[in-house]
């Protein structure tokens, strides 16, 4: 919801907290990881979406996609400047 209002650092902040809550759930690492790429993060947005495939390697076809078009775009603006 905060991710849609624009809100992306109070949403990271409402993950942090539900991941002291469910350290074990890939989900809140997988938004959390869409928040830092709405961001512009990649480094985090990466390393959260390792964490949630680490946590349910069964999903990890769609989050390595994600995670490819991430390292892509950053790439990409990086041979733009």
């Amino acid at each position: 919801m905060l991710e849609q209002l624009g809100r992306l650092e109070e949403a990271v902040a409402s993950y942090d907290k539900a991941v002291e809550i469910q350290p074990d759930n890939p989900l809140i690492f997988y938004n959390k990881a869409c928040c830092y790429a709405l961001q512009n993060n990649i480094d985090l947005a990466i390393e959260n979406l390792q964490q949630a495939i680490s946590l349910n390697p069964k999903k990890y076809k769609k989050w390595r996609k994600l995670a490819l078009i991430l390292i892509i775009s950053d790439t990409t603006r990086t041979l733009k400047n």
